[in-house]
């Protein structure tokens, strides 16, 4: 949030773009983006890759935000037009302006997107932009818990129930595993090894269509573990490492 209000003090222009410091736009992103706006977009955002992974916490976090920006954020803007990706977004200070201005998401624990609700609801959609690379390099497991904990906590007080359902889905291998009901017969194994092999199917395939990397991404049940656990903890500890 300090780097959107001082970037909004220093901007000379109506239209403004917010990138983080460790993605990489390839040459034709801006053209892109302008493209979107010419097409009527009063903001465009850009999903991100990650890529370039050098240990397994690194590779847990790749396998996880790539899951969740193209299986679900992504889709997400197609069809409802209402999310912002903070990593890179374009918006008119204009159409800020309208939706209440930047100090009215100082409060949440992801401002883009809130910025990208409340746009929704001022009937600005959201459209996507090109996509832009983030390596992740090497990742210290604080750091990877310190990112799980925030998106715990958005998921926690920016998301109902219903609007989870799709991670529901995904996690509901190892909510059968832990369920005392997995006592009561051979075919809740059956059912636990179906979802888990469809889940490992999935995680493999995303990793291969950003990376190019044909590898299994067996670290994805770890990664599945941490943020259950994490997500657990923060209906009780509302922090972020």
């Amino acid at each position: 949030m300090s780097a959107l209000y001082h970037g909004l003090l220093y901007s000379k222009y109506d239209l403004v773009i917010f990138s983080d410091g460790d993605t990489y736009a390839r040459n034709d992103t801006l053209a892109k983006i302008m493209t979107q706006f010419e097409n009527g977009a009063k903001i465009v955002t850009c999903l991100a890759t990650y890529n370039q992974t050098r240990n397994l916490w690194s590779r847990i976090y790749a396998s996880t935000w790539n899951f969740v920006e193209i299986g679900i954020i992504g889709y997400s803007i197609l069809q409802e037009g209402k999310h912002i990706v903070g990593n890179t977004f374009a918006i008119s200070k204009q159409t800020l302006n309208h939706i209440g201005g930047l100090k009215k998401f100082r409060d949440f624990i992801a401002e883009d997107i809130a910025i990208g609700r409340s746009a929704y609801e001022a009937k600005y959609p959201v459209f996507l932009g090109p996509m832009i690379d983030s390596p992740v390099g090497t990742m210290y497991f604080s750091t990877l818990i310190e990112k799980f904990s925030r998106a715990a906590l958005y998921a926690i007080t920016m998301r109902g129930l219903r609007a989870n359902w799709r991670f529901i889905f995904l996690y509901s291998y190892f909510l059968i595993i832990i369920s005392p009901a997995i006592f009561f017969g051979p075919t809740l194994f059956v059912l636990i090894a179906v979802l888990a092999l469809g889940r490992l199917t999935l995680a493999s395939y995303i990793w291969f269509i950003i990376t190019g990397e044909k590898r299994v991404s067996v670290e994805c049940f770890l990664g599945d573990f941490l943020f259950f656990i994490i997500y657990i903890r923060s209906f009780i500890f509302r922090t972020v490492y």
